[in-house]
Order: C-alpha cells, then sequence, then structure tokens
C-alpha cells in the first residue's frame, strides 16, 4: 500500500469514528428523541444574549443586556415548576430597548418586592405578537416546557391587536416559526443540537451581539407608530 493510500485510509478512518462520536454524543446528549423538545418552534428567542448601548438626548450612554433563556423567556434560567405568574404581549411588553429593571415586567415585580409579595412575574413577551400569537404560545410553546403549570396570565394587549393580517411576516410573529421546509429544517437542528447548544452558550458568552440604540430614533418610531395608527 503506497504512502498516499495508507494516509488515505487512516484520515478516512478517524472522520468516520469522529461523525460516529458525534452522531452518538448527539443522541444521548441532544433533545432530538426527548419529548419535551421545542421542534421548529421558538428557535430565534431561546438562548439569546443581545448587548445594547442606549444613547440618551443628553448624550448619557447606558449599558444593559437583554437577555432570552433556555425556554425562551426574557431573563435568566428559571425552575419551570416556580413560575406561577407569565406576562404575555408584543415589543410593547418585551421592551428590548431598555434595561430590564425598568421595563413593565421589571417594574411590577420591584412592586411586589416592596408589598413582601413572594411572587415573581416572568416575560414571555416577544415582538409583533397579537392575541392570535398567545393562542398559539399555549398550543406550541408553553406545552413543551416540563412542569409548567402558570397559575395567572397577564394578557398586554396593544398595537398588534388593532387587526389581524394574514400575510407571512404578520404570522410568522405569532407562529415563531418559517413556512419554509429548509428553514424548518434548520430550526430543528438548531433547536434540537447538542453541539449547537454549547457553541450558542460560548458565543453568548464571549462575543455576544452589540447594539447601539438612539433615543431620539426611538421617538421618531414611536411618532411614525401613532400617525399610523390616526390615519387607519
Amino acid at each position: 500500500m503506497s504512502l498516499v493510500k495508507k494516509y488515505s485510509f487512516i484520515l478516512f478512518s478517524n472522520l468516520i469514528i469522529f461523525f460516529i462520536l458525534i452522531i452518538f454524543c448527539e443522541i444521548i446528549f441532544g433533545y432530538w428523541f426527548k419529548q419535551n423538545n421545542f421542534g421548529i418552534y421558538m428557535r430565534s428567542e431561546r438562548n439569546k444574549i443581545i448587548k445594547y448601548s442606549r444613547i440618551q438626548y443628553n448624550n448619557e450612554k447606558i449599558d444593559f443586556i437583554y437577555k432570552r433563556n433556555f425556554y425562551g423567556f426574557i431573563g435568566e434560567e428559571f425552575n419551570p415548576k416556580d413560575v406561577k405568574i407569565i406576562f404575555e404581549g408584543g415589543s410593547t411588553g418585551a421592551e428590548i430597548w431598555k434595561p430590564r429593571e425598568k421595563s413593565i415586567v421589571g417594574v411590577l415585580n420591584q412592586l411586589l418586592i416592596n408589598d413582601n409579595i413572594s411572587k415573581k412575574i416572568y416575560n414571555a413577551s416577544t415582538n409583533g405578537k397579537s392575541i392570535r400569537g398567545y393562542a398559539y404560545d399555549f398550543k406550541h410553546w408553553f406545552k413543551k416546557i416540563p412542569n409548567f403549570n402558570p397559575e395567572y396570565v397577564i394578557f398586554y394587549l396593544g398595537i398588534n391587536d388593532r387587526s389581524f393580517p394574514d400575510d407571512e411576516i404578520h404570522r410568522f410573529y405569532d407562529r415563531q416559526h418559517s413556512t419554509e421546509t429548509i428553514k424548518k429544517i434548520r430550526d430543528y437542528i438548531k433547536n434540537n443540537s447538542f453541539f449547537l447548544e454549547k457553541i450558542k452558550k460560548i458565543e453568548n458568552k464571549y462575543f455576544p451581539k452589540n447594539t447601539i440604540i438612539y433615543e431620539k430614533k426611538l421617538l421618531t418610531n414611536y411618532i411614525k407608530t401613532l400617525i399610523i395608527l390616526i390615519i387607519q
């Protein structure tokens, strides 16, 4: 056997062993065959960290982190059995443009603490979601979370509920998954892969996405939205 064939055989054999080990680890540690795997749902809203820098009118900069945990909720990781109150809303409930303690849910939780009430509100808001999306959440999202039995649900209704457009963009915000086959396959793999989950955690820890928000731009967007609502 020539050296080229010998080393080619060794390389090929090692690659086969490597891929077998990957598949074995995925089967054991991944979520592929677990009853509560997320399937194609909520892929873009899970295990998410974005660092924001908000530039105020006086040029003061406020740095904060927008985080969505393993289960897709805004904030830190939690034990699902501890969740008794959830908050459902759209972008006005998610409030990705401000620190958590300044958000609606953050303020409400602080009021509970001030009144010595041992309850906490967990934020399930996602951008663009309407009442239709709330129904989808219970059908496709919450039932995937083990030991998840909230006693109270706060629905924050607003701009997204003025109508129910049936185009693909608006339906995506409610369904939280794509209708394209190739994207469904992508989302299913990313949601269930053990190794991709670990890579995502490393990325979030050492290479988080950075975004700058200008307060003047936020105000301009609010005014545009208000004008649209008045016209309609």
